[in-house]
């Protein structure tokens, strides 16, 4: 998945967090009876919520194992370039020599 996917998804949660966050404070001014009446319903989104930000954080730890396969392998060609580069410059010193 893209990072500007990834980052719409980030920004809605944003958002739902603000919005179950003013429906709490607005059920708490409006009373007990009120908020204990929908008290299972935002519960329930707290936990789709949670749910959701569970899977994002997947997407995103799947994506940094993703960067750090491909900066691995980057690594290894560096290190096999660097080695190359030493052998070749140690036998034209060695050819050198002789």
């Amino acid at each position: 998945m893209q990072e500007k996917a990834i980052q719409r998804l980030e920004n809605q949660l944003v958002g739902w967090e603000h919005q179950i966050n003013e429906l709490e404070a607005e059920l708490d001014r409006i009373g007990p009876r009120t908020r204990s009446r929908y008290f299972r319903d935002v519960q329930e989104l707290k936990e789709r919520r949670d749910a959701a930000k569970n899977r994002l954080s997947q997407l995103r730890l799947k994506q940094a194992e993703s960067w750090e396969e491909e900066d691995l392998q980057a690594g290894i060609i560096r290190v096999f370039d660097d080695i190359g580069c030493r052998v070749n410059r140690l036998v034209s010193k060695v050819s050198r020599t002789h």
